[in-house]
């Protein structure tokens, strides 16, 4: 996996929308729109298996080399989550918390930063046109919201869209 992300190139554009990939009703792909061509294959697998709980791939299909991987553990909220060369933990912090927190090196500013997946009804996911509620990733050093997620009104193939807001860091 590559070991630096820039976010501001053209890695991943400003909107990115998910859907189910076709043929799939448990992997998944990510494009521009329903009518354009993946970009990214992201497949999962099941808790029982030893793969990655779910991995991004560099291509439209997953025999394409991963760029990051997630791993649920079972009876807990922890996600250990690689992206390049880097392990990174979404942590829940407190028991009722709906919010997960990761921490990551970031060479623009050559400091790690906190940032946190929050639950949000605000103008900032309601913008992307989807529903009213979504999450939204916020920069803990700044309080300003990098991307917010929603899922849409109404789709069976649409899992959700992603914007992003913030463009300006490198993930190391």
């Amino acid at each position: 996996m590559d070991s630096n992300w820039n976010i501001s190139d053209d890695l991943f554009p400003n909107d990115i929308s998910v859907y189910h990939a076709s043929g799939s009703f448990k992997d998944l792909c990510i494009s521009l729109s329903g009518d354009s061509p993946p970009l990214f294959y992201v497949s999962t697998h099941s808790s029982w298996s030893s793969k990655p709980s779910v991995v991004l791939h560099g291509g439209p299909i997953p025999s394409v080399s991963p760029l990051a991987s997630a791993h649920f553990h079972s009876f807990s909220s922890a996600v250990d989550i690689a992206l390049g060369n880097e392990n990174h933990n979404l942590i829940k912090r407190g028991i009722f918390s709906t919010s997960l927190t990761f921490e990551v090196f970031i060479s623009s500013t050559s400091q790690n930063e906190y940032f946190t997946w929050k639950s949000s009804w605000g103008a900032k996911v309601a913008s992307i046109q989807g529903r009213n509620y979504g999450l939204k990733l916020v920069r803990a050093s700044t309080g300003e919201v990098v991307a917010p997620w929603a899922k849409p009104k109404s789709s069976i193939r649409k899992k959700g869209k992603l914007r992003f807001l913030v463009r300006d860091f490198y993930i190391q």
